[in-house]
């Protein structure tokens, strides 16, 4: 297998394209051979049947002549996906792609590799790995009695359709490489299969970084309307520190609030989703940080003013109070559902 991380006795070597992989180890110290990526299991090494292949230096390099100067080793990957399919949000009618996944290793595995783990679509073929849709890093494990595919997340349609000038048609393009294995679509949207099962809980509405977003737009332009008063105020000559000097207090703390918040809402997983009903099978609730962002929005506001700028105390309280309206309008928690990043 291509790009996978090896262990080589204290050392961490990555196989090339072709999955190989070469190291100068000296004969007397410690080369014990072993994956280095937990969801790839070793099940055969030089032809015996075992998950890692103890010895020296020397040892392995005798074992390696023996076998015409090559180590083989045969592995498996322990989370594999699954076919891709379309789902359709009953409320609002959004239409996504869904990524099912397999893990039945009995663990929670990571695949964090550009590498190894990324999708990419003929909708947008310059997307960097960095930039969404990204796959999800970290897989939980399903148990006997539930079927392939029962876990996965999903990414809204529109990151994959494309117009085929040769088919004439909307295409939906999608792959997904994990580790060896790939899943793919290349189809107009009428023959995408619907997901038999799991992908969006039919009760459920999806909550995405569409309605995150608008709060730290607000914040944004909160900060903004304060620092173009307070500059104002500045080239009047009414506000000024003991220096003379002007710095404008709104931007300085907007831009560490702006930044706060940002990874905040980042850490919110995306989709999201809110459930009237009891909490589905195999999903959590995550705090919406309220506490946090309120925090952060008030740091913006305590500035202390001079008597000339006193009118800025009512514009300070109307922003909060516009600010604070659009964050109880958020729902206090979210769901996750063993799905999303």
């Amino acid at each position: 297998m291509a790009y996978l991380p090896v262990i080589v006795g204290a050392n961490l070597v990555e196989t090339d394209a072709d999955g190989r992989f070469n190291i100068a180890v000296p004969p007397a110290s410690v080369a014990d051979i072993s994956s280095g990526l937990p969801a790839v299991k070793y099940e055969e090494i030089a032809g015996v049947t075992r998950e890692s292949l103890p010895g020296t230096g020397l040892e392995i390099s005798e074992i390696a002549q023996a076998n015409g100067g090559l180590i083989l080793i045969n592995a498996s990957q322990r989370v594999k996906p699954q076919p891709l399919c379309y789902v359709e949000d009953p409320n609002s009618g959004a239409g996504f792609i869904r990524f099912p996944f397999t893990n039945r290793s009995g663990v929670k595995l990571t695949v964090e590799s550009d590498k190894l783990n990324y999708i990419t679509s003929l909708a947008d073929p310059s997307r960097g790995p960095d930039q969404e849709p990204y796959p999800l890093a970290d897989f939980d494990p399903i148990s006997d009695d539930q079927p392939d595919g029962y876990l996965g997340f999903e990414w809204p349609l529109r990151y994959f359709v494309w117009f085929d000038t040769a088919r004439n048609s909307e295409i939906v393009s999608a792959e997904w490489k994990l580790i060896n294995e790939s899943a793919s679509l290349d189809q107009p949207l009428s023959d995408v299969p619907l997901c038999e099962s799991a992908g969006l809980i039919d009760s459920c509405n999806p909550y995405t970084t569409i309605e995150s977003n608008r709060l730290y737009s607000q914040m944004f332009s909160t900060v903004t309307r304060l620092s173009q008063l307070a500059e104002r105020a500045a080239k009047k000559g009414i506000w000024r520190n003991r220096t003379g000097k002007f710095r404008n207090p709104f931007l300085s703390r907007g831009a560490t609030s702006l930044r706060t918040t940002k990874q905040l809402l980042n850490g919110l997983p995306n989709p999201g989703y809110l459930c009237p009903a009891a909490l589905p099978t195999g999903c959590s609730y995550v705090a919406f940080p309220k506490g946090e962002i309120t925090r952060q929005f008030d740091l913006i506001l305590k500035v202390k003013l001079p008597p000339e700028l006193k009118f800025l105390i009512k514009t300070m309280g109307q922003e909060r109070n516009k600010f604070l309206a659009a964050l109880r309008a958020q729902p206090n928690q979210l769901i996750r559902c063993n799905s999303t990043r």
